[in-house]
């Protein structure tokens, strides 16, 4: 009887602390991965290489597993992702890193009435219109994503 007892304490103990654990691994994975969103508005050549830079300083730092990041270029920011873009290598470059993606404001390509053929001919350019860049940051921001615009 004693025995009996002394056997359920222990698996009850030994479940306790595989929760604990799973607990544990689970919230330190979770804060392990760093989400970041920056914002491009203006038509700067410096501001858009900065802005790439950030993302790429950011990744090399902490991992392309360790970290998301979305650039949001809206307005005069657009200007970035035009298929004259001053900056289209380094764009192609950032994206290698295979954690940094973009959105590209529709608002604003419907005011400038841009279609995709105003846009770099980049597959991940051109899949990454979004209705509206600084709704698209508000979203991210609501998952967590940190914001910075350089």
């Amino acid at each position: 009887m004693w025995e009996d007892q002394f056997v359920k304490k222990f698996i009850v103990m030994v479940s306790l602390a595989l929760v604990a654990f799973g607990m544990v691994l689970s919230a330190s994975s979770a804060m392990a991965e760093e989400k970041l969103v920056i914002q491009v508005s203006d038509d700067n050549p410096r501001t858009m290489n900065i802005a790439l830079n950030n993302a790429m300083n950011v990744t090399k730092e902490l991992g392309a597993g360790g970290v998301e990041i979305e650039i949001v270029a809206y307005g005069p920011g657009l200007n970035m992702f035009a298929k004259d873009s001053k900056v289209a290598e380094k764009i192609k470059k950032a994206h290698s890193f295979g954690n940094i993606k973009f959105a590209v404001c529709g608002n604003t390509m419907k005011n400038r009435k841009w279609t995709k053929a105003n846009l770099l001919a980049d597959a991940f350019v051109q899949d990454a219109i979004v209705s509206a860049g600084v709704i698209r940051i508000m979203e991210l921001q609501g998952q967590g994503y940190k914001y910075i615009r350089p």
